[in-house]
């Protein structure tokens, strides 16, 4: 039996003035397993950042 899930997830940050310096930790790839496999994942940042570093969850 097999079951498939298309996930999506948005974040948004609203600050009162402008911000020149910030960093943001989000571990959003999955990880395939015996009982589960990620066939497809995809990433957008808007805007694109200046650093930017993929590690599995």
């Amino acid at each position: 039996m097999s079951a498939f899930y298309q996930i999506f997830h948005d974040t948004h940050y609203k600050y009162d003035s402008p911000v020149s310096l910030a960093q943001q930790l989000a571990h959003l790839w999955p990880r395939s397993s015996p009982w589960q496999r990620c066939t497809e994942q995809a990433l957008e940042i808007f805007p694109t950042p200046t650093t930017r570093r993929d590690e599995l969850d």
